[in-house]
């Protein structure tokens, strides 16, 4: 099978940091991640440049010849990318140790099979004949339900995540795969695109552009709203070798 992928990151708004979203992709190895480096809700705005030690970390562990199976290869990438992401710390000014954090989703493919961790709201979905499904964790999911019904506020429910990488030595990671067909589709985005595009948006996008073309129209509609979160998509269409 053949691979064409293509990904756009932009800054949310001028009254922003930077862009904090990060896309590292080794499409000759199968690999394909996006961060979302998280902010104050942690302890303090973390940098996002310290992620590219997690994203070595996982890169280097996914590169390491193994014959287990593609999933527990890739969960064994992220908690590498854990650990390399907390030994990453530094103290604060009331020098308490912060570190770097992010929410991380890592796509991988390999012999005519997907594999996908997710940590955090960063969201992938599968386009398969005609058909868009999810690939998320769905236990965040109840868990920001039991916040909900603690009495969070939803417009913060949105931003929060119940997992991150790098904050904490050890975190429980879970991964899906399945198989890859001719034709799939997939997309990995960050929570500036999924909480503004609807899942018929996206489907329909998927269905007919090419990677580049589908990257800029999915930025183009989530630019609409009026959030001014950073947003970044990550398109990759599956082709069948001629």
């Amino acid at each position: 099978m053949k691979l064409s992928v293509h990904s756009l990151s932009e800054a949310g708004g001028p009254n922003l940091l930077p862009n904090d979203d990060r896309v590292y992709t080794a499409a000759s190895e199968g690999l394909f991640v996006v961060a979302d480096a998280r902010g104050p809700f942690y302890g303090g705005w973390h940098e996002p440049v310290r992620v590219e030690a997690g994203w070595q970390a996982i890169h280097a562990a996914w590169r390491i010849e193994s014959a287990e199976p593609i999933e527990e290869r890739l969960r064994r990438a992220m908690l590498a990318g854990n650990a390399a992401m907390f030994a990453g710390g530094w103290p604060n000014v009331a020098g308490a140790q912060q570190h770097p954090a992010a929410e991380v989703t890592a796509l991988a493919i390999a012999g005519g099979r997907f594999a996908l961790v997710q940590v955090g709201n960063v969201r992938a979905y599968l386009a398969r004949a005609g058909t868009l499904s999810l690939l998320s964790n769905d236990r965040a999911v109840a868990q920001l339900r039991e916040l909900a019904e603690a009495g969070l506020p939803e417009d913060l429910l949105e931003r929060l995540a119940t997992r991150v990488l790098g904050l904490a030595p050890e975190i429980s990671i879970e991964a899906t795969c399945g198989p890859v067909l001719p034709d799939d589709v997939f997309l990995v985005c960050s929570d500036g695109v999924w909480r503004h595009m609807a899942e018929r948006e996206l489907a329909a996008t998927l269905a007919e552009a090419a990677p580049e073309v589908a990257c800029a129209r999915i930025l183009q509609g989530a630019r609409l709203s009026a959030d001014q979160d950073d947003r970044t998509a990550l398109v990759l269409r599956v082709k069948a070798k001629p």
